[in-house]
């Protein structure tokens, strides 16, 4: 039995969805996904459904009470030796050796965004706790997670914003802005006007009559600070209904978003140009997995 503990939002729910899948591939046995941080979480809720998912298993059906408490207790207690270590190295690249430690235990463990190796453990349980962002971690199912995440949901008041997306050669601009700006989230503060003017630009000489269609969480913020030329901010739907709008586009100017980061992977139109930000973030010691992956190319700006 595999576990893999969801949490996050519709982005990070992807990246640990895909990871599970490259799991049950590993092993050849079923997942069960512990759901219960949506219990608390009142700004989030479980995402996964609008997309073509199957249904998904409850760890609270196959998984006792007794051994459901000691791997919460068991995932409290990393959590804090793994911020233990990161305040004290001040690196976000300290949790390999925890990583070494809980596979021992038969526990993948990773909060670091970059790829540890994923060896095939001899555990009854297997346990998953982290984001397992980037295509390494699902490197063996990529045509299946791209089935899984077609969007489920029927079109209906995007539909108009659909359509003109299609008829055209629609850039799309993701701009994330608020909460990066908070103190505790100073390490994702990474991108700048002047880096979505230079996608601009960049895209201005290599795409044809591009228009750009701008997804931010702060439209009103973003047209006081951004110079977007003749742009069309796109705005009042719901994260699915964004995210099936972005994937239409043909061309992304992307903010270091996981969400942004799965419309761009998952747009199928061949040539596209994805432009990224050079660091995903300002303390990283490395490229993260994000940016490695065999079948997408970045523009890094």
């Amino acid at each position: 039995m595999i576990v893999v503990k969801l949490m996050g939002g519709l982005g990070n729910q992807m990246f640990q969805y895909a990871f599970s899948r490259e799991l049950a591939s590993l092993y050849g046995e079923d997942v069960a996904y512990d759901f219960d941080s949506y219990s608390s979480d009142k700004q989030r809720n479980l995402a996964l459904y609008n997309l073509s998912v199957p249904e998904l298993k409850d760890w609270k059906d196959v998984v006792s009470e007794d051994q459901r408490n000691k791997i919460i207790k068991e995932q409290k207690i990393y959590r804090i030796q793994q911020r233990m270590m990161r305040a004290i190295h001040r690196s976000d690249r300290v949790g390999e050796g925890l990583y070494k430690r809980y596979l021992k235990k038969g526990r993948y463990y990773n909060f670091d965004p970059y790829f540890y190796s994923l060896p095939k453990l001899d555990a009854e349980t297997k346990v998953a706790y982290g984001y397992f962002q980037g295509e390494p971690y699902f490197s063996h199912v990529t045509d299946e997670i791209k089935k899984d995440f077609v969007i489920s949901r029927p079109v209906e008041q995007e539909k108009e914003t659909l359509d003109e997306i299609k008829s055209c050669n629609a850039v799309c601009v993701h701009i994330r802005v608020g909460d990066y700006k908070d103190a505790k989230n100073k390490r994702f503060d990474v991108v700048t006007p002047e880096y979505f003017q230079r996608g601009i630009q960049y895209i201005q000489e290599n795409v044809a009559d591009p228009v750009f269609y701008v997804f931010t969480n702060d439209s009103e913020a973003v047209m006081k600070q951004y110079n977007i030329p003749d742009a069309h901010y796109v705005t009042g739907f719901t994260d699915y209904q964004d995210m099936r709008l972005m994937m239409a586009c043909k061309h992304f100017i992307i903010s270091n978003s996981t969400f942004s980061w799965w419309t761009s992977y998952l747009a199928e139109f061949p040539g596209k140009l994805i432009i990224v930000p050079k660091k995903w973030r300002n303390n990283q010691e490395q490229e993260p997995a994000l940016m490695t992956s065999k079948t997408v190319e970045y523009v890094r700006l």
